[in-house]
């Protein structure tokens, strides 16, 4: 009996070729997860850098940039409520109806964005204006008489 060593050889050599391929897609499965769990469990465990504290400019220059964006959304989302209003073909069709529907939801939802963003600008000028210096008066006793005294002072207000 004679064997056919060129057919047997490929056959190995094939399952050969199989067996590493899958012990090397299984290896790399683990090493790409557990890379994957290092940089999770590194981000969970890092530190968080304090944010710095925002002065009073920074509070008026975000106020400014609140009420731009908020005129912006206003302005925009009532042109577009008017453009889904007036949208004129009234025997158009129910695809019309639906186009005219989503130009008024669109418009309304910005024009609630730009109330919001008017609130919030207001809000952050009110904390810039709590911040403030002011120069404060007190009365001081010099060579027997009453002296107003001005110095400069950090005000702020608390809201209870």
């Amino acid at each position: 009996m004679k064997f056919k060593t060129p057919y047997l050889s490929r056959d190995i050599n094939q399952a050969y070729c199989q067996f590493i391929s899958t012990t090397k897609t299984k290896k790399m499965k683990k090493i790409i997860t557990c890379i994957a769990l290092l940089i999770v469990a590194n981000s969970i465990y890092s530190q968080q850098n304090p944010s710095p504290a925002l002065t009073k400019k920074d509070y008026l220059q975000k106020s400014k940039n609140q009420k731009t964006a908020a005129w912006l959304f206003t302005g925009g989302g009532i042109v577009i409520t008017g453009l889904g209003i007036s949208d004129g073909n009234a025997s158009a069709g129910k695809s019309d109806d639906s186009r005219k529907t989503v130009l008024i939801v669109t418009g309304l939802a910005a024009v609630a964005v730009g109330i919001t963003l008017f609130i919030a600008a207001t809000e952050n000028k009110k904390r810039a204006e709590s911040l403030s210096f002011k120069m404060e008066n007190a009365p001081l006793i010099r060579q027997g008489s009453f002296v107003n005294h001005s110095y400069p002072a950090l005000s702020f207000r608390l809201t209870l």
